[in-house]
């Protein structure tokens, strides 16, 4: 599943994040809720955040976007991030 979350930092261009929600990211059961790539604007998240993001009010996407850990900070014993980030966008 997919949504696209657009927020407008102050006195710069608008950002729209896609956000996917990926079912091995709830085993992990991650504080961040999940990875985000900020070259491309993908973040593949957990369900709490998927939802979070999809259904919760302003501040607390806020708040779940500022937990997501950037791609090229993440590892997880055992778990390889490059299968869960899509090559092309």
């Amino acid at each position: 599943m997919k949504i696209t979350w657009t927020f407008y930092p102050k006195n710069q261009p608008s950002v729209s994040l896609e956000l996917i929600y990926d079912y091995r990211l709830d085993a992990l059961k991650l504080d961040c809720g999940g990875i985000i790539d900020r070259l491309r604007n993908i973040a593949i998240v957990d369900w709490k955040t998927f939802s979070v993001f999809n259904k919760g009010e302003s501040n607390e996407k806020k708040a779940a976007f500022a937990k997501l850990v950037d791609a090229a900070n993440f590892t997880h014993n055992g778990f390889d991030k490059d299968l869960l980030l899509p090559i092309d966008k």
